[in-house]
């Protein structure tokens, strides 16, 4: 899939989240995927608490990591591909 700054992302319908020790644990259950969210993954997570674009999304990790913009999507996309496969997130492109 290609990212752009204008793709949309949104957390999709029904997924439960919890804390375990410290890790947010998320559930999809309409497909009984999961996953354990830590650091940046779970500020990822809590960002996307509302709907917002990839290019949004990147420009608020940046900011708050103080790193230069450009070192931010190679791992935001993966982890994004990850919890879409998961069906955690869904995202629209125009």
């Amino acid at each position: 899939m290609a990212w752009t700054n204008q793709t949309r992302i949104r957390r999709a319908e029904g997924v439960l989240e919890g804390s375990v020790d410290g890790v947010m644990i998320l559930l999809q259950p309409a497909n009984g995927e999961y996953v354990g969210l830590g650091g940046t993954a779970a500020r990822i997570w809590d960002l996307l608490a509302e709907p917002t674009t990839f290019g949004n999304l990147v420009d608020s990790l940046a900011a708050e990591y103080e790193v230069a913009r450009s070192e931010c999507p190679p791992d935001v996309v993966q982890w994004l591909e990850g919890v879409r496969r998961q069906d955690l997130v869904s995202v629209q492109t125009d």
